[in-house]
């Protein structure tokens, strides 16, 4: 039979070879994969047309893996509304941790370990140690290692430094417990402040303060005690002895007025001298040896001199004493 006016391509069924035809099955909500040349069968990945689970089915997750996951570039969280990264532990002795490693060589761990608690760590494989622990039940932070704040090398407990004014302070130490320095480098003749010895085992060790000036200003109007903790009323008390020592070693007393500044001082072995005016005149001198004491005239301008009705006679008139020490006996 002939048809006419047509055009175009006949199918046949003589010349198919039925090896070339995809056969198998599946099971709904699966993403199919190849298991052969010519067959399908179920992949790992669940797909319901609204969520997707890999190695489990029926999640409530827009993405929910069952088992471990690499990522080689950048992951990126975030979106418009809150945003959580969860890691949930199946229980208190298991690793809930981010892994961080270099070249497949593990460095540092941050998160909850499996050490039995439910605290959070920040460990180090270099010193094979917990560098950072926060207590769950009070937040308290706990360093292993020096601090440094501030851009301050860390050679000590705690280390802080102001660029501003390049003031360092320092707490802890093999020397000392606290240190402040307007230099920022702790060295000696910089206004630095040392404050108790580390070491200390019951004893105190007395604040050293090295500048060229100091100056202590009570805010409140409060007192300095030093060896004592009994308050008389007093700006400075001291409980012990007091040493001035040096070339310029002086005592200053100013009167109650603020009129003249009164001061004594030994200069060398043999004298103690007393003067006013700040050193300006010299009013009189006691001898180490003997104790006599020497009233010396100082140099300002005189007059109305007249003649004393004390002389000779009446230093001649002065009876003499002799004693002895009771606990000479």
């Amino acid at each position: 039979m002939a048809i006419a006016n047509i055009s175009g391509n006949i199918l046949t069924d003589s010349g198919v070879s039925t090896s070339s035809l995809v056969s198998g099955s599946g099971t709904t909500s699966y993403v199919p994969k190849f298991t052969g040349t010519s067959t399908i069968g179920n992949s790992l990945i669940w797909d319901n047309g609204t969520n997707v689970g890999i190695g489990n089915t029926n999640t409530t997750y827009t993405l929910d893996v069952s088992g471990t996951g690499r990522f080689t570039g950048s992951l990126n969280v975030g979106g418009s509304g809150h945003t959580y990264l969860t890691i949930d532990r199946l229980a208190y002795d298991y690793d809930g941790v981010l892994a961080f490693k270099t070249t497949g060589t593990s460095k540092w761990l941050l998160g909850q370990r499996g050490v039995f608690d439910n605290n959070f760590y920040l460990y180090s494989y270099g010193t094979s140690s917990n560098v950072l622990t926060i207590a769950n039940s009070t937040g308290a932070a706990t360093f292993s290692g020096f601090i440094g704040v501030g851009g301050a090398t860390a050679n000590y407990p705690i280390t802080a430094y102001i660029s501003a004014n390049g003031t360092s302070a320092a707490f802890g130490g093999t020397a000392y417990g606290i240190r402040i320095d307007n230099g920022g480098s702790f060295s000696s003749g910089r206004s630095t402040i040392y404050g108790v010895d580390a070491s200390f085992y019951g004893s105190y060790q007395p604040l050293s303060i090295e500048a060229s000036v100091l100056c202590l200003q009570t805010v409140t109007g409060g007192n300095v005690l030093i060896g004592t903790t009994t308050d008389t009323g007093y700006k400075l008390q001291a409980n012990g002895g007091i040493v001035s020592k040096g070339s310029s070693a002086i005592l200053y007393v100013e009167a109650r007025d603020a009129s003249t500044i009164y001061g004594f001082y030994a200069e060398n072995s043999t004298y103690l001298y007393f003067y006013n005016t700040l050193g300006a005149n010299v009013t009189g001198q006691f001898t180490r040896a003997t104790g006599v004491y020497i009233a010396l005239s100082d140099v300002n301008k005189k007059k109305d001199f007249e003649n004393s009705t004390i002389g000779l006679n009446a230093i001649l008139g002065l009876k003499t004493t002799l004693y002895r020490m009771k606990e000479d006996e």
